[in-house]
């Protein structure tokens, strides 16, 4: 693990935050452990332009939220898209078993935003975001 990343992402979080008028957003929480993170995203182009995340919960939600902005920003909506869990884990430096279920939150909730931008975009009826 890299020590030293991860409490950068949790005493210092660079993308923490909420855009206002974000082109999409989404979120996703587990009941069992109380986390939840929600991701917001603004996209030009098919490339992400801005991204921003909200966590209530651990400091793995707090690592893997950053760190997935981190990696998505700037790219398109289909590279970006191909990002996964070992991904995360890897550019963290590795998680413990424990809380790798925090980086499924964080894909799930940059999912969801995704579809919510892309159903915005193509006129279809959606939710004002889309959450689990």
């Amino acid at each position: 693990m890299d020590y030293e990343k991860i409490t950068r992402y949790v005493t210092e979080p660079r993308l923490l935050g909420e855009i206002e008028d974000a082109d999409g957003r989404g979120a996703v929480g587990d009941p069992s452990c109380g986390d939840r993170i929600e991701i917001f995203i603004k996209v030009k182009d098919d490339h992400i332009t801005d991204i921003r995340y909200q966590v209530k919960g651990c400091w793995g939600s707090l690592a893997s939220a950053g760190q997935l902005c981190d990696l998505v920003m700037g790219k398109s909506i289909d590279d970006a898209l191909y990002l996964d869990e070992d991904d995360i884990v890897n550019a963290l430096g590795g998680l413990p078993e424990e809380k790798r279920h925090c980086t499924r939150l964080a894909l799930g909730a940059f999912h969801y935003a995704v579809r919510n931008f892309l159903l915005h975009h193509s006129g279809e009826k959606s939710e004002d975001f889309i959450t689990q």
